[in-house]
């Protein structure tokens, strides 16, 4: 994330978007990174959601239905997010997949903060 925009790094799968930044101020990834917590961040269904409903990328070809999502922090900041997408709501992500989630973002953050520290001691 930047000011302006949520950029979309990596994805995998069929390519169902045909855009790579979002406006911030209307991306799910906003929510994640802002909301004050660590947990998994999870909307089941946009269709159905009054902050997601109306949003181009839930109504249209690209149907983003769900979103599943874990911030990814390093020193206390908050980078991004790793994101599970689907173009069908799932009301099956369970305790398991939200802790696998949690996980990647942590293993992410790890590696970043490795990164940071290697290129602060050249």
């Amino acid at each position: 994330m930047d000011i302006d925009r949520t950029w979309i790094l990596s994805s995998d799968g069929p390519r169902r978007y045909d855009f790579f930044g979002i406006d911030r101020g209307v991306s799910f990834c906003a929510y994640t990174v802002l909301e004050n917590t660590n947990k998994v961040w999870l909307v089941e269904n946009a269709s159905s959601d009054e902050r997601f409903y109306r949003l181009p990328w839930v109504n249209n070809a690209m149907s983003c239905q769900f979103y599943a999502a874990a911030s990814i922090v390093v020193n206390g900041m908050k980078l991004g997010s790793v994101a599970v997408v689907d173009r069908v709501p799932r009301m099956d992500f369970d305790k398991q997949d939200a802790d696998n989630l949690l996980n990647v973002s942590e293993m992410l953050s790890v590696v970043l903060s490795a990164r940071r520290q290697s290129y602060l001691h050249i």
